[in-house]
């Protein structure tokens, strides 16, 4: 079923955790989630990636997860692959995770759980490249566009050109709110834009 509430808090669920990890395991979480990153980048077979995100996604972290997203855009079949479980499991958590970034308790987030305007940038960017849209990235773009405006301001060039581009190339610009967010930070922060940077947002 094409549902993420079976599993949605599973993020909520940590937070309750009563045990704190000490600075020393933290640090050693931190150097693991880095280590796969970088193994996740340098993957060039889709099976390859996506069988390793099966094996380790309940040990990654959000930016682990963004990480396999966004590779996976880039890596020839993906587009085909929307309806696979193991897309779905990660399309499924990253929703997990903006919808509690949705809600008052999403301040209390620490560390790599905070949402910030990159990941936005990074998850879109990914959608449009392989166009899906639709059923549950559908649902994950209309998250991105209910809390990227107030995100906007810490934004850097780049993540403001890159939304603006990834909507415009799904054809949502009905989500108009989060596009004039996005138009009224770009003013902003014109002088930091790259000719690239003002084409994309430019056309869209």
């Amino acid at each position: 079923v094409d549902s993420p509430w079976t599993r949605g808090r599973q993020l909520q669920d940590l937070r309750e955790d009563e045990g704190r990890p000490s600075s020393r395991e933290r640090r050693h979480k931190s150097s693991w989630h880095a280590a796969l990153n970088k193994r996740l980048v340098q993957m060039e077979d889709v099976e390859e990636l996506l069988s390793t995100a099966d094996e380790m996604l309940t040990g990654m972290d959000m930016l682990n997860t963004i990480t396999v997203l966004n590779r996976l855009s880039r890596l020839r079949g993906a587009s085909k692959l929307h309806h696979d479980p193991r897309v779905l499991e990660i399309l499924y958590r990253i929703e997990s995770w903006l919808s509690y970034a949705g809600t008052p308790g999403a301040a209390e987030m620490v560390g790599p759980e905070i949402v910030h305007a990159r990941h936005l940038a990074s998850i879109t960017t990914a959608l449009a490249r392989l166009q899906w849209k639709d059923s549950t990235p559908g649902r994950l773009l209309r998250i991105v566009a209910s809390i990227a405006p107030p995100l906007l301001s810490g934004a850097r060039a780049r993540d403001l050109s890159n939304l603006a581009w990834a909507f415009a190339t799904l054809d949502l610009r009905k989500f108009d709110s989060v596009l004039m967010a996005i138009a009224r930070e770009a003013v902003l922060q014109i002088q930091d834009f790259t000719e690239q940077n003002l084409s994309n947002t430019c056309w869209a």
